[in-house]
């Protein structure tokens, strides 16, 4: 099945939430694109690491809660790192702005911050549906 094929079957069988999350993590993926290269820097420098961290781990939350499969959130968080990298390579290529490992760490911590989360929930979904089919198997004292 091809690429495009995939994505109209998700699409379609996404509900609305699914898809708004989908919808801000392009968005959001777009504006850092935007951010990351243009002249000026649009974060403030003091918080330049925090501020990084947290768009990452804000990406890659909304990526996960949107994916909902555990084997696609792996693979969506390497294709985020990747892009990480890209943004920085490409930022060494401006006049105005420079690439740096600290960014591309603090954009990884923000990721692996995220997939722990995500791993805690799924945990927690786990648990509750343990425990609603076992208080539903009893059927009293």
């Amino acid at each position: 099945m091809s690429f495009l094929a995939r994505l109209y079957r998700f699409w379609h069988a996404a509900g609305p939430v699914r898809r708004l999350l989908v919808l801000g993590v392009v968005a959001t993926l777009c504006y850092a694109t935007y951010a990351s290269l243009a002249e000026n820097p649009v974060a403030p420098q003091a918080w330049d690491k925090g501020v990084h961290f947290v768009g990452y781990f804000g990406l890659m939350l909304m990526a996960g809660l949107a994916l909902v499969l555990p084997r696609r959130v792996l693979p969506a968080a390497l294709v985020l790192l990747a892009y990480s990298g890209a943004i920085e390579i490409l930022q060494t290529q401006t006049e105005t702005r420079l690439g740096e490992f600290g960014d591309f760490l603090a954009n990884g911590l923000g990721i692996v911050a995220a997939l722990l989360v995500l791993a805690a929930l799924q945990l927690m979904a786990g648990w509750a549906r343990r425990l609603a089919t076992g208080a539903a198997g009893r059927s009293g004292p």
